[in-house]
């Protein structure tokens, strides 16, 4: 009977924590506080011994707003719905180049079968926008509930962010920015374009419905990329047993490495990619001591020990894991490492891994 309790306890928390992916867990410098500062409810804190990450279920309002600004992705879903997200997005995107994505408290969409719904749009991240964008999507409608009678309070900033952060990426990859509209729940009325076939079940994405749903398959293979959405915190990423690499983070280097297959002339630039999280690491071989520190703390891998063909000892840095985090640079102290804004856009599409110590 306890452990049935046990079970029963722990339906509503239904967030995977990793600790120790958490810059704060990693490094006593780090200071990161992204995911308190955005909480909406103050369900999160972190404790003063080891840094671990607390979260108050009974304030928890399960918007999944943490799951977006993590930058080392330290909250996932255990019940599904992103994954069940970007795939019924996918569906809708084969037959049409419009997406309605609503919250869960705009009451007056919830019975239509065509609209994407969603905990809140805290839950929204640039990269999702931006492979639907790439699938096919030239029309995107976001409608939202009451704002001033939801607990889940300002997402309009964090929506509105993220938009900007498309519109930049967009830029960036000479893409055509999709039309977007942002409506209040009432204002919203289906396009005369939409010709979507009627789904037989409801697609809506609740907390309650959504306990079984991450233990089911879709029978139709939509990408590859949805493979990384399965919560596995053992899944091997071809990087040192101790990361992990962000599952957004693959999502992004799967359209990019698919761009530079199809359109390379796309990635042949250096630009300025912090508004996704990119950051060229460089390293000072007249300072560095290859004491490996950093590979030891770097939250993704991007920093590794590695051997040349002589035998000698270099530190290697991959581009695309980075995620600009700056730990490395605060755990260095040699001061042998720094960062730079601007990034080579091919090297990150293939993975090219640097020696910046021989």
């Amino acid at each position: 009977m306890s452990i049935a309790y046990k079970a029963l306890e722990n339906l509503h928390k239904n967030l995977n924590v990793v600790n120790h992916s958490c810059l704060n867990f990693r490094h006593k410098n780090s200071h990161c506080n992204i995911c308190i500062s955005q909480c909406p409810s103050g369900a999160i804190s972190i404790t003063p011994y080891r840094k671990k990450i607390r979260i108050d279920w009974e304030k928890c309002l399960g918007c999944l707003g943490c799951t977006a600004v993590c930058p080392t992705e330290v909250f996932w879903p255990k019940t599904g719905e992103i994954k069940t997200f970007i795939e019924h997005a996918f569906k809708r995107l084969k037959n049409e180049k419009y997406l309605c994505i609503s919250c869960s408290h705009a009451k007056q969409t919830l019975n239509s079968d065509i609209i994407l719904h969603i905990p809140s749009m805290r839950m929204i991240s640039c990269i999702y926008l931006l492979m639907f964008t790439f699938k096919s999507a030239k029309q995107i409608d976001f409608v939202k509930g009451d704002c001033d009678a939801c607990s889940i309070h300002d997402c309009d900033s964090h929506l509105n962010a993220e938009l900007e952060k498309l519109k930049r990426i967009l830029e960036i990859l000479d893409k055509d920015i999709p039309a977007i509209n942002v409506l209040k729940d009432g204002e919203y009325s289906e396009p005369e374009h939409a010709n979507y076939k009627k789904a037989k079940d409801s697609i809506v994405v609740s907390r309650r419905e959504m306990f079984g749903l991450f233990k089911k398959r879709a029978k139709e293979s939509i990408s590859t990329s949805l493979v990384m959405l399965e919560h596995n915190d053992k899944q091997e990423l071809s990087i040192a047993e101790n990361y992990r690499l962000p599952k957004k983070r693959q999502l992004l280097l799967d359209l990019l490495e698919r761009i530079s297959d199809k359109i390379p002339e796309k990635l042949m630039k250096t630009e300025d990619l912090t508004v996704l999280d990119f950051a060229e690491v460089v390293i000072d071989r007249n300072k560095c001591v290859k004491c490996e520190v950093c590979t030891k703390i770097c939250p993704t891998g991007a920093l590794a020990a590695s051997y040349s063909d002589n035998g000698s000892k270099y530190i290697a840095f991959t581009p695309a894991y980075c995620i600009n985090c700056g730990v490395c640079e605060m755990a260095c102290i040699n001061n042998a490492i720094s960062r730079s804004k601007m990034v080579d856009l091919r090297r990150i599409a293939t993975k090219v891994a640097l020696n910046y110590t021989s």
